[in-house]
């Protein structure tokens, strides 16, 4: 597992604001720790396993009368992930919708990484991480580009 789990889940904080996150890794195990923690901590979060999904769930959510999929606060996403990577959906979205939120996670070393994600105005999170971590990147992906 990549992330830094503790003995127990740390204790939840009362949002500001409820936001609704899309959570997107491959790693099931990873995926569901960030999604729980986000749970505990009173957001709406949904959990996509790829590329794909996570465009398609963008797509839907920006679609002329797409009511049943309410818009996304925020999305946090794995970089490499099957069928298309983090980068590839958030090149995307910022090609139509240059506010929305993102914070990309990665384990790999690749220093530009970083620099890549900043260029698409998204927060950036090396794996492993800890919950506080999680908590900053998010906030700061947040004062960038704040939800609607």
């Amino acid at each position: 597992m990549q992330f830094h789990a503790q003995a127990s889940l740390p204790t939840p904080r009362a949002p500001t604001r409820r936001l609704r996150i899309v959570v997107a890794d491959d790693d099931r195990l990873l995926r569901g720790v960030v999604a729980d923690v986000l749970r505990a901590e009173g957001h709406e979060v949904e959990e996509v396993a790829d590329g794909e999904a996570l465009l398609l769930r963008v797509v839907r959510s920006f679609a002329v009368g797409a009511r049943a999929l309410p818009a996304i606060d925020l999305i946090i996403s794995d970089v490499c992930m099957p069928r298309g990577t983090g980068l590839d959906v958030v090149r995307r979205l910022r090609g139509v919708r240059k506010t929305t939120p993102v914070v990309l996670m990665s384990g790999s070393a690749d220093g530009g990484l970083a620099a890549r994600a900043r260029e698409l105005d998204a927060g950036f999170l090396e794996k492993p991480f800890t919950v506080d971590a999680l908590r900053a990147t998010m906030s700061e992906a947040l004062r960038i580009a704040p939800p609607r």
